[in-house]
């Protein structure tokens, strides 16, 4: 209406050009805007609604590009984070300078050393069937919730390993179990050794994975200063690869990290509590693993990912995994709702009988 009256209302002779033009650019603009909004509305999840309530379908709309449906919200991949890659520096940072005077070069980091993994059907499987195999075993099914204790651990006759998770917190248990993952993993060849391949390959993605969302989602994980033991550590590796080297290879790397012994004496006592770092206690924890038989070894690092992930899954709020799904969806929540499904998280109240689940959304 604004339009109309101005084209045929007013006298455009009376005004300058220059505010002529500027009007009719701003009308244009909104136009745009308004045919925009139209467009994504029309391609919107609630079109898809309207339209299934009164049984018709994107074919009734006029223009072909309507009718296409809306695009899967999830890629099936996770996105990969590996510390030992950033304390190499295997990707060096191009216009570092221009970074730095924008302040950008910390986060771009993160950025630029993530990589993408397709979620397979061997990890669906080895989640699904923990999952199956600890409401089987466990009288208390939410008792996967808690991070006091390890399932897998006590399974597998690991007590030895339980500081790894009782003693330390919930982040520390990420880089702990992280910085173990990759130096068994880059320490060792395997080709193509059936069930130990499918648990070390699937047990280095969640490790990447959780990595990933500490250093880029940490509002999805338990409140802790998992960001600052990031750092410790990455800066600390860095260190300790110039000082060794220079080291640039990550087998080499690996291997000089699992020479450190770090078993008799806790790194924790030789450094004191000012620096948060874990590598050392990470190289500890993959000394003990490596005690193990490499099948058993994978296996119990792959239940352990898995216990981890559940945690992570379960203590995010219900308000994060909303937001994600805004953005195409996180495979954090996948788990979180298959957990819900099985009845082993708090986050949903299931009445007897056929009553809905009901979320509760903190």
């Amino acid at each position: 209406m604004s339009l109309v009256g101005f084209c045929f209302l007013c006298d455009v002779h009376d005004y300058r050009i220059t505010d002529v033009a500027i009007t009719y650019l701003l009308f244009a603009t909104s136009v745009v805007m308004e045919i925009f909004a139209i467009i994504t509305m029309l391609h919107s999840d609630r079109t898809d609604v309207w339209l299934s309530q009164r049984n018709y379908s994107r074919n009734i709309l006029i223009f072909p590009f309507l009718k296409q449906p809306t695009k899967l919200r999830w890629s099936g991949c996770i996105a990969q984070l590996d510390l030992l890659s950033v304390a190499l520096e295997e990707k060096p940072a191009s216009l570092l300078t221009t970074q730095k005077l924008l302040g950008i070069e910390k986060y771009r980091v993160k950025h630029r050393y993530k990589t993408y993994s397709k979620v397979s059907s061997n990890l669906k499987d080895l989640i699904y069937n923990q999952f199956q195999e600890f409401m089987r075993c466990s009288s208390d099914p939410k008792a996967l919730c808690n991070h006091c204790d390890s399932f897998s651990l006590h399974k597998n006759a690991c007590d030895d390993l339980l500081w790894s998770i009782n003693n330390v917190d919930f982040d520390q248990s990420i880089i702990l179990w992280h910085i173990a993952t990759t130096l068994c993993f880059y320490s060792e060849e395997l080709d193509n050794q059936g069930d130990i391949d499918v648990y070390r390959l699937e047990s280095k993605h969640i490790s990447d994975y959780m990595l990933y969302l500490l250093v880029s989602y940490p509002v999805m994980l338990p409140i802790g200063i998992g960001m600052i033991r990031y750092r410790d550590t990455c800066a600390e590796a860095t260190r300790y690869f110039k000082e060794k080297g220079p080291i640039t290879e990550k087998v080499k790397a690996c291997k000089k990290l699992l020479k450190v012994c770090c078993l008799d004496v806790l790194p924790s006592k030789v450094k004191g509590d000012r620096c948060k770092s874990a590598l050392f206690d990470g190289c500890r924890l993959a000394l003990t693993l490596k005690k193990l038989e490499t099948e058993r070894m994978w296996k119990v690092m792959s239940q352990v990912w898995i216990e981890i992930l559940a945690y992570a899954a379960t203590h995010c709020r219900g308000f994060q995994h909303e937001q994600q799904l805004r953005k195409g969806g996180e495979f954090l929540t996948h788990v979180w709702l298959l957990m819900a499904h099985l009845g082993i998280t708090e986050q949903f109240q299931v009445s007897q009988g056929h009553a809905r689940a009901k979320l509760v959304v903190a």
